[in-house]
């Protein structure tokens, strides 16, 4: 008999039987200790890769060419032989002929002075020079040291449509009018958190910020996931970009045992005001996903870490959310933490119009499912699950893809690494390809995404 276990918008979906079927487009490996493809981040053709071991840290550019194969662009190692984790994330976008700007994390950099060392937390940008083919340093934020700033950091265009005559048609056009970086910073005040929103003007050549935090929570890592979206302002229609923000240590009243756990928080805002002003954020929309689940009057409490990770499409429709140490009960009452999605209509007025999709694995009580999550505007989710344990009990970490349908979110494929690697660590959607950064191994691969496939996964409910 079918039972539901979890809140109404919510489906549990257990797998008994999963089939490999993403399929492995190509592979960029390096070598010596350099956690290569410890981040990922992508926009048009271009692809960045962080390594935050490699000598005090670097960063991969890659452009796709006519043949779709990824081709170095450049190798930026601005922090070369000076600890720093550079490249402990990554964000990059491409404007046009407004220019092709990179963002570089580097939560532990460490400067000489005649005071002695001093530590702090920074976030380089740098823009591509045509001429000579590399990416040169552009600005720089510095923040207080152990803040966090540089762990979570992404990027997007803030934009206006513009009246005008085009061969004597009126005619809309979208101009960019600058650049957003958004920033995290979740050990702030000890683990509190905020984030912080930087934009560029392309006219004026200034930079603004705005700092927000999440209204007095203590300890709950705010900050830790963040995703941001292109921010187009219209005469008309409502685009105004939206950020959201993953607390994964946020207490939360569990609503079946009145006890208080680490379930995890999302926070998601909207931008108002102008950058002429500054930009402001409005105000917060808390989500929170209730996962103590009850089974033959046992509660099963949890840290389930909700907002370890998060993403948005960019046409601002949809929001995934992993929450990696998510349990589930088997049918013998035994408690097992393989981790889940959670996946977001924020078109909806409802708090969880949601789909949940939660692969578990027999041979593994702890797999991480959820650890990185990615998301695009044509429906196409993709959830790491970094230590996926394959039939062999052997850690290879996993890449899993879920497709939109009429019917909901449905399954679409798998892809497993090799043993002892760590695939699934950093997910990408990139175009009609799936980028998986393992840091283990050092190797990005390029999986080419699939479409609906019923027979991936059979499901039991529980």
């Amino acid at each position: 008999m079918k039972k539901s276990i979890i809140p109404a918008l919510v489906t549990m979906l257990i797998p008994v039987m999963v089939l490999a079927s993403l399929t492995e487009v190509m592979q960029i490996a390096r070598q010596g200790n350099t956690a290569f493809g410890f981040s990922v981040d992508s926009d048009g053709d271009f692809v960045a890769v962080g390594a935050p071991d490699e000598n005090g840290g670097a960063v991969y550019v890659f452009k796709k060419n006519a043949s779709g194969e990824l081709v170095q662009l450049d190798h930026i190692n601005k922090l070369a032989d000076r600890p720093s984790a550079f490249g402990r994330d990554v964000a990059i976008k491409d404007f046009g002929d407004d220019g092709l700007y990179l963002a570089v994390g580097a939560p532990d950099f460490s400067q000489d002075s005649p005071w002695g060392t001093i530590h702090q937390d920074v976030v380089h940008i740098f823009e591509f020079n045509t001429t000579t083919e590399k990416f040169e340093s552009f600005h720089s934020m510095y923040r207080n040291d152990g803040d966090g700033c540089g762990t979570a950091i992404d990027m997007a265009a803030f934009t206006e449509y513009k009246f005008s005559d085009l061969e004597g048609l009126p005619t809309i056009q979208l101009v960019d009018k600058g650049l957003l970086l958004l920033v995290g910073e979740e050990n702030y005040s000890s683990g509190d958190g905020e984030i912080v929103l930087y934009s560029y003007s392309f006219e004026t050549n200034n930079w603004k910020d705005v700092s927000i935090s999440d209204n007095g929570e203590v300890l709950n890592h705010y900050g830790h996931s963040i995703a941001l979206t292109d921010d187009k302002v219209h005469p008309l229609i409502h685009c105004r970009a939206k950020i959201v923000v993953g607390a994964p240590d946020e207490n939360l009243n569990d609503i079946f045992s009145n006890t208080y756990s680490k379930k995890g928080a999302v926070y998601v805002y909207e931008l108002n005001a102008t950058h002429t002003d500054g930009f402001t954020i409005g105000n917060e929309k808390k989500l929170h996903q209730y996962v103590g689940l009850v089974q033959s009057g046992n509660t099963i409490t949890q840290e389930s870490k909700f907002g370890t990770s998060v993403d948005i499409a960019n046409d601002k429709s949809t929001m995934i959310v992993g929450a990696l140490k998510t349990e589930i009960v088997s049918a013998n009452l035994q408690s097992e933490a393989p981790g889940a999605a959670y996946i977001y209509n924020l078109t909806n007025s409802s708090d969880r119009n949601a789909s949940l999709e939660q692969p578990t694995n027999p041979s593994s009580k702890s797999e991480e499912f959820g650890a990185a999550v990615s998301i695009d505007s044509n429906g196409v989710a993709v959830v790491g699950a970094p230590i996926f344990k394959n039939k062999n009990g052997d850690t290879t970490g996993a890449v899993f893809n879920f497709i939109r349908t009429e019917n909901g979110w449905q399954p679409g494929g798998l892809y497993l690494g090799q043993s002892e690697n760590r695939v699934g660590f950093a997910v990408e959607n990139f175009g009609d390809t799936i980028l998986s950064g393992d840091p283990k191994a050092e190797i990005l691969t390029v999986l080419k995404s699939v479409s609906f496939n019923p027979s991936i996964l059979m499901y039991l409910l529980n």
